[in-house]
């Protein structure tokens, strides 16, 4: 099965507004946006970050999921791919 959304990476900018943006050919186009136009708090700022960083990271998590699913648990490929996911939650907590 496709998928219908778009593929990753992902980045996250600050630029006044948090945007979400993938990299392709033509230049960079706007997935999602966190964020406020007008002058936003400290807190209210660092909670669209950390949404922003947690939706950017939503394909590598979703791919991740996918190469897990139906692997023996047992096996050194399942034990691989689950040493990616301390990495992977880093980069969902903007970390």
């Amino acid at each position: 099965m496709e998928n219908k959304f778009t593929p990753g990476p992902w980045h996250v900018k600050d630029n006044g507004l948090i945007f979400i943006l993938p990299p392709d050919e033509s230049g960079n186009f706007v997935v999602a946006g966190c964020g406020q136009t007008y002058s936003v708090s400290d807190w209210e700022k660092e909670r669209s970050l950390a949404n922003a960083a947690l939706i950017a990271a939503a394909p590598e998590m979703y791919d991740l999921l996918e190469r897990i699913y139906g692997v023996d648990p047992r096996s050194t490929i399942c034990l691989e791919l689950i040493n990616e996911i301390p990495e992977l939650l880093k980069k969902a907590r903007g970390e």
